[in-house]
C-alpha cells in the first residue's frame, strides 16, 4: 500500500512539473508566430555580430599551449627555453650524387646564403658552408669554417673531404658517410618581434633577455603566423633550388607545426560546412 502511494505522489509530483514547461513551450511558440520576422531580424544581428570575430579566429598547434601558464612542467620548460634556446628546428636534407663537387658547393653556398637572407625570424643557418673545423696544425689551434676559402682545385677539394669524412662532429650528422647527402640546420628565433616592435626589448643584450621579460611585460615566443611565414619563404627558397640532381628535403616541428595548422584549418572548413548541410538536412526531414 505505501509502494503505492509512494508511486502516485512521485507520478502527481512529474504532472505538476510538467505542465508549466509544456505550458512555457507554448507561449514561447505563440510568441515566436507573432512576432516571427522580429525573432528573424534578431537572430540575424547576432550572427553578424559572431561573424565580425573570424577574422581574429586562430588556429594553434602548439603541443605546449595545450598545458595552463602556470602548469609546473610548461613553467620548466619555458625556463629551459629562456637558457638554451628554441628547441624546434628546421633540418634540411640535400641528396646528390657527391657532396664533395665544386659546382654542387656552390649551389649549397647560394642555397645557404639565401637562408640567410630571405628567412624571417631565424636565429642560425648552419651548413658546410659555415660549419666550425677546430684542428691542431703542428702547435697552433685552428679554428675555421669547414669552406671558409672555397676550394677551387681537386686537390684543395680532397683536402676537403678527408678533413670532413674524418671527423666524427660531421659524419652522420653534417653528412652521410657516403658524402651523397648533406644537411643545413635553422634555427627560428625563441622570442616573437612583436616583443621587439614594442620596446620590451630595447637596451638589453642577449643576456639580458630573462631580465627584460620580468622589467617589463612577459616576452611573447614565436607566434603560429610567424611560424607560418617562415615556412612560406622557406618554402619559396627551397623551390628555387630543387633539382634533379640537388634534391631537397625538409623536416622538423617548425614544419610540422605549420602543417598541422594548414591541415587544421582546411578540415575544419570542410567539417563544418558537412555539419550544417547534416543539420539542415535533419531539420528538414523531421520537421519538414
Amino acid at each position: 500500500m505505501s509502494e503505492s502511494r509512494i508511486g502516485s505522489s512521485d507520478v502527481l509530483g512529474l504532472s505538476r512539473l510538467r505542465e508549466p514547461i509544456e505550458a512555457g513551450f507554448g507561449r514561447y511558440g505563440h510568441f515566436v508566430n507573432r512576432h516571427a520576422w522580429k525573432i528573424i531580424a534578431s537572430f540575424v544581428i547576432a550572427l553578424a555580430a559572431l561573424f565580425t570575430q573570424l577574422p581574429k579566429l586562430q588556429i594553434d598547434a602548439s603541443t605546449e599551449n595545450l598545458l595552463h601558464a602556470d602548469d609546473p612542467v610548461r613553467v620548466a620548460y619555458d625556463e629551459f627555453r629562456e637558457q638554451f634556446g628554441h628547441d624546434q628546428a628546421v633540418m634540411i636534407a640535400i641528396e646528390t650524387e657527391d657532396v664533395f663537387d665544386i659546382t654542387f658547393l656552390e649551389r649549397l653556398r647560394a642555397l645557404h646564403e639565401e637562408l640567410e637572407t630571405e628567412l624571417p625570424y631565424i636565429e642560425e643557418v648552419t651548413s658546410l658552408i659555415n660549419v666550425r673545423n677546430t684542428r691542431g696544425d703542428g702547435d697552433r689551434l685552428v679554428v675555421a669554417d669547414l669552406l671558409e676559402e672555397m676550394p677551387t682545385t681537386e686537390a684543395e677539394l680532397a683536402v676537403v673531404r678527408e678533413r670532413a669524412l674524418s671527423s666524427k662532429l660531421y659524419v652522420d650528422q653534417m653528412i652521410s658517410r657516403d658524402a651523397r647527402v648533406t644537411t643545413i640546420l635553422v634555427r627560428p628565433n625563441v622570442y616573437s618581434s612583436v616583443a621587439e616592435a614594442n620596446g620590451d626589448l630595447r637596451g638589453f643584450g642577449d643576456d639580458d633577455v630573462g631580465e627584460a621579460a620580468t622589467a617589463s611585460a612577459p616576452l611573447v615566443y614565436l607566434t603560429s603566423e610567424e611560424n607560418a611565414d617562415l615556412v612560406a619563404a622557406l618554402n619559396a627558397v627551397v623551390d628555387r633550388h630543387s633539382a634533379d640532381d640537388f634534391v631537397i628535403y625538409m623536416a622538423g616541428m617548425t614544419v610540422m607545426t605549420d602543417r598541422l595548422m594548414r591541415g587544421m584549418a582546411n578540415d575544419m572548413g570542410r567539417f563544418t560546412v558537412l555539419a550544417l548541410a547534416t543539420i539542415m538536412l535533419a531539420l528538414a526531414v523531421l520537421f519538414r
